[in-house]
């Protein structure tokens, strides 16, 4: 330190100061476990029906189908980032919610309804996303047949041309952890 600054508050200089003090040095954020919860009112949840796609080799799940009356809320699964698309010009809605880890999104695929929240936004648990105004799924799908919501939660940390989706059964809300 030179001797014309020596007025100045400072440390003399040793090896040790270049190493970082154990009690500055932080830990790494503990990511919480995410618990998915029921995406439409409690008095619906039991109501879900498992969706399957049926090919020649395989069956393979596709969410849960929920038909609902007109005005039925949507709710937030779990708490992250909350984005809005329209999809065949707005004839049906895909909302996604994306775990503040980014590995996991719940999809809420349905008739064009009445948005509640803005196009991309923070919400939690519980919030209210959106309301079912009728119409049917099954232009999208054969097996949608009086199905007005698809809710489905896929592992988009992996390869987007091989999402993943994780099994859900409406025995499962509440009590469903997220890896």
């Amino acid at each position: 330190f030179p001797n014309q600054l020596g007025f100045l508050p400072h440390r003399e200089y040793t090896g040790q100061n270049l190493r970082s003090n154990s009690s500055s040095v932080r830990e790494p954020a503990t990511t919480e476990k995410v618990i998915v919860s029921c995406p439409v009112p409690d008095r619906f949840c039991k109501e879900g029906k498992i969706l399957e796609i049926h090919t020649q080799n395989r069956t393979i799940y596709n969410g849960l189908g929920f038909n609902l009356p007109k005005d039925t809320e949507l709710i937030a699964a779990f708490s992250g980032e909350f984005k809005e698309e329209d999809i065949q010009k707005g004839k049906y809605k895909l909302l996604r919610i994306t775990t503040p880890d980014k590995k996991f999104e719940a999809r809420y695929l349905y008739a064009s309804g009445e948005n509640t929240s803005s196009k991309s936004a923070q919400v939690k648990k519980g919030e209210v996303l959106s309301t079912i105004k009728g119409g049917s799924l099954d232009a999208l799908n054969q097996s949608f047949k009086d199905i007005n919501l698809q809710f489905y939660v896929v592992n988009v940390s992996e390869s987007l041309s091989s999402l993943k989706y994780k099994k859900i059964e409406p025995s499962d809300f509440g009590s469903l952890t997220l890896p």
